[in-house]
C-alpha cells in the first residue's frame, strides 16, 4: 500500500507499550531485508507492503498485530530500497519475487503454513512469487494486477523503457511471468468498496481469472489505506474464516 492520509492510526487491543515482534535480518542477494516477526502459532502470514511505502504502513502494522493477537505468526518486510532494507529504491519486480522466496525459505522450517499477502503493488509480485514458491495460500488487499489500468503512468514507463535496459526489463518479467489462471493455491482477494486509488474492477478481474480454489470480498467502507479500525479487523476476521475452510 502505499502512503496516505489517516483520520487516526488503529491500534488493536493488545500492549502497545510492549514490543511483540522480533527484529529479523534476512540477506538476500547482498541485499539485507529487515522485517518484524511475530511469534504466535503455526500458521505464518507475511504482508508485503506496496510501491513506495514500507513495513511500517499502519494498515500493515494493524493486521499484523491483530493477527497476533488471534494467535497467528506474522512477519512484515521491507522489499530492498524500501523502509530499513538495503538497495536501492526502484521498481525490481523479479528480485522481489526472489526476496519473498527467501523470506519463505528462511520460516520453512518454522512454520507448517505459510500464506502470502500482497497489497496494493505487491499483489501481483505475490501472484508471481506463488506460482514458484507455492505457499499454502495467498492473500491479496487492495491489489493492482495490471498496471497498463493506470495508462497514464504505465504510458510514461513504457516509453521510457526504450531507453532504458532496467525498465524494459520489469515490463517484460511481467508479462512473462504474470499468470494468475496458473494458480493453484487457494486465494482470497479483499478490496474496499471506497478505493479510489485502485479500481476494485482490478481485484474482480483478477479473480475471475483463477482456476483454483477462490474467494472473494468486498470490504464495506474500507478506502485503499484500510484506514478506519473496522477495516483492519473485517481483513483479519475474512482471512481467518477464509482459512479455517481450507483442507
Amino acid at each position: 500500500m502505499k502512503k496516505g492520509t489517516y483520520k487516526y492510526c488503529y491500534t488493536p487491543p493488545l500492549m502497545m507499550s510492549q514490543e511483540m515482534s522480533q527484529k529479523i535480518k534476512i540477506r538476500v542477494h547482498g541485499n539485507t531485508l529487515a522485517g518484524n516477526y511475530y511469534a504466535g502459532g503455526t500458521s505464518l502470514w507475511i504482508l508485503c507492503h506496496g510501491l513506495g511505502s514500507t513495513k511500517d504502513h499502519p494498515a500493515i502494522t494493524g493486521v499484523a498485530k491483530t493477527l497476533y493477537a488471534k494467535g497467528e505468526s506474522v512477519f512484515r518486510f521491507d522489499f530492498s530500497g524500501h523502509g530499513k532494507s538495503k538497495g536501492r529504491e526502484s521498481i525490481h519486480n523479479e528480485q522481489h519475487v526472489q526476496e519473498l522466496g527467501k523470506v519463505m525459505q528462511y520460516f520453512n522450517n518454522k512454520h507448517k503454513e505459510i500464506f502470502l499477502g500482497g497489497t496494493s503493488f505487491s499483489a501481483f509480485l505475490t501472484v508471481i512469487a506463488s506460482l514458484h514458491y507455492k505457499p499454502t495460500g495467498l492473500l491479496t488487499i487492495n491489489g493492482i494486477f495490471n498496471p497498463r489500468t493506470f495508462w497514464i503512468a504505465y504510458s510514461f514507463y513504457a516509453f521510457q523503457s526504450y531507453f532504458s535496459q532496467h525498465k524494459r526489463k520489469q515490463i517484460t518479467y511481467y508479462h512473462q511471468q504474470y499468470h494468475p489462471e496458473k494458480l493453484t493455491v487457494p486465494v482470497l482477494v479483499m478490496h474496499g468498496s471506497q478505493d479510489t486509488i485502485v479500481p476494485v474492477q482490478q481485484s474482480k478481474e483478477f479473480y475471475d481469472l483463477l482456476n483454483c480454489k477462490k474467494q472473494f470480498k468486498i470490504l464495506n467502507d474500507a478506502n485503499h489505506y484500510l484506514t478506519h479500525k473496522k477495516n483492519v479487523l473485517e481483513v483479519v476476521s475474512t482471512a481467518l474464516s477464509w482459512k479455517r475452510t481450507l483442507p
